[in-house]
């Protein structure tokens, strides 16, 4: 069981440092949509509840966004021991550090556990549904028929506010590869008029996520 003591006082780099330490792969922590300085108080990121945030390394990665999030206000993000890409949101923490350098989604998908040792405590969250349902799938309502997810084989993807900049449809693709969004922005950009009618086609089809 890990714990972090979370204060208004303590900076960005102590806490990414303990986390490190822990589990080995890398924490972002944020301030809006831009990653924030090492030097920033959690003060500064606007911290709603300071004290003790315990987990074990058999909580999920977006477990821990989550609990984060909705129980001190603070907006992180796991990435892999070489700050290469985000980790999946179904790889454990321990997981997470685990993954080898400059992974792809098949290599973290190969370390998802889908059952729980029935011996192991479960943190204080619900899990049930990442026990049992393949990587990369989000719940966001009944699909229509013809929906990108059914058209990719059960992968989900959906347009997301996180790291938007026009409808979310290039950041959605980034988050259901589990790259980084500049990749897919950039083979937009290159491939010119396909980029952008398949933009304007991805953002019709795509459902954006009811968080």
């Amino acid at each position: 069981m890990a714990t972090f003591t979370l204060t208004k006082s303590t900076t960005v780099a102590t806490l990414k440092e303990l986390f490190n330490a822990e589990f080995g792969a890398k924490l972002r922590v944020y301030s809006g949509r831009s990653q924030a300085e090492d030097n920033a108080t959690l003060g500064e990121l606007g911290l709603t509840n300071e004290g003790e945030f315990a987990c074990r390394a058999s909580l999920t990665v977006g477990s821990f966004i989550e609990r984060m999030q909705s129980e001190h206000g603070l907006k992180v993000k796991v990435y892999t021991q070489d700050d290469w890409v985000a980790a999946l949101d179904g790889l454990t923490l321990a997981a997470a550090g685990q993954v080898k350098k400059q992974a792809v989604k098949a290599d973290m998908e190969e370390l998802i556990a889908y059952k729980r040792d029935d011996n192991e405590s479960v943190d204080n969250e619900s899990v049930d549904s990442e026990k049992s349902e393949p990587v990369g799938v989000e719940h966001s309502g009944d699909e229509a028929p013809g929906s990108v997810k059914e058209q990719t084989g059960g992968v989900k993807f959906y347009r997301t506010s996180e790291d938007k900049i026009l409808a979310g449809v290039c950041a959605g693709i980034a988050r259901g590869f589990g790259i980084d969004p500049l990749i897919v922005r950039i083979v937009a950009l290159l491939t010119v008029g396909f980029g952008f009618w398949g933009y304007v086609i991805l953002w019709m089809l795509m459902p954006k996520r009811n968080k």
